[in-house]
């Protein structure tokens, strides 16, 4: 439990009330990142503290993406948070190891399963704004240059590594590591299915490695648990830990991908909606439905390369699980000629 006087110096820094009875404790907030949050009650209105964990953002991170959030914000996309500054006009605080923020508080919930079209479209419309908003912020290691897509070459990386690893060499490490044994009975069905795609998925994936798109500062992990409705309006849209360059369609992909029951017809849809505002190439149509597929087949492999390698341990147990077992259900249905048929929709 982190102590309340440091965390009572982090909101006095913030000019925020320092008195405990002020703020509760949540914990993680279901999320798995490792940062600690706190509601803080204030008169100019509710905020969110946060503590990042010691390993990730650094300063220079966690400045580029207050500087894009804010920016953002002032374009007129309020489901977005602003900060709360010092009195010295800093957005962050150094305390020990680990930085702090004080966010605005977002109003709304997730949306229940299953999501229905018109809060997906909504979403996805609220993303387009996203980077309507960020199209003048280009990487600055390019500009306005196009240049390939870092997401698909990790993705690819990351695809050659399981390539080389067996169901029984990751059972023993994950029993090593002390991995649940309720996840450990996943792994042969997470590697076989894997085997099933794996040598078709790299041949897309060396492809669009070499494809030349533009990238801007994107979410990167924008799921469906990270977007709050309030009815079917779009009031939040939290976590911006993961930000960085890529081209918009990962993130187009990655929120689509993690709402239930999305096929090629109904992803039309939203791409329809984001394209409202952000426009899309039949490039980043395409590119999208890659990102899906690979986030399908990989997203599963990431978990057990945390768990399993690299003895990352998450909290609770239960949501991992299920969140594994999600996973590993998209992977068994996944018809990945389906998903790169360039007839579908567009």
């Amino acid at each position: 439990m982190i102590e309340d006087s440091q965390v009572s110096v982090a909101c006095d820094a913030f000019r925020l009330p320092a008195d405990p009875s002020a703020r509760t404790f949540l914990g993680g907030a279901g999320g798995y990142s490792g940062a600690q949050l706190w509601r803080v009650n204030d008169v100019g209105g509710t905020r969110c503290v946060r503590r990042w964990p010691s390993a990730y953002p650094n300063r220079s991170q966690l400045t580029l993406i207050h500087q894009a959030i804010t920016h953002v914000h002032a374009a007129g996309a309020d489901f977005v948070s602003d900060y709360r500054a010092t009195s010295d006009g800093k957005t962050m605080v150094a305390l020990g190891d680990h930085l702090w923020e004080a966010g605005r508080w977002m109003p709304g919930r997730p949306a229940e399963r299953p999501i229905g079209e018109r809060k997906m479209s909504a979403a996805a419309t609220a993303v387009g704004v996203f980077h309507e908003a960020m199209a003048s912020c280009r990487s600055p290691e390019t500009g306005s240059q196009l240049t390939t897509s870092p997401g698909i070459k990790r993705r690819l990386a990351m695809l050659q590594h399981w390539q080389k690893r067996t169901p029984r060499d990751t059972i023993t490490q994950a029993r090593a590591r002390g991995v649940d044994a309720a996840i450990v009975a996943m792994i042969p069905d997470f590697i076989n299915q894997f085997q099933r795609v794996s040598r078709q998925l790299e041949g897309l994936l060396q492809h669009w490695s070499q494809v030349p798109i533009m990238l801007s500062f994107c979410l990167r992990d924008i799921r469906e648990e990270h977007v709050l409705f309030t009815g079917d309006r779009v009031t939040g849209i939290i976590d911006y830990g993961s930000m960085g360059w890529e081209n918009q369609s990962a993130d187009l992909a990655r929120l689509l991908g993690s709402m239930d029951d999305i096929d090629p017809s109904v992803w039309t849809k939203g791409l329809d909606a984001f394209a409202n505002h952000s426009r899309l190439s039949q490039t980043e149509i395409d590119m999208s439905r890659v990102f899906h597929v690979a986030n399908v087949v990989l997203s599963g492999l990431q978990w057990l390369e945390w768990l399993a390698y690299e003895g990352r341990i998450f909290s609770p147990t239960n949501l991992v699980q299920d969140r594994l077992r999600r996973l590993l259900a998209s992977l068994m249905h996944l018809q990945l000629e389906r998903w790169t048929d360039r007839s579908i929709g567009h």
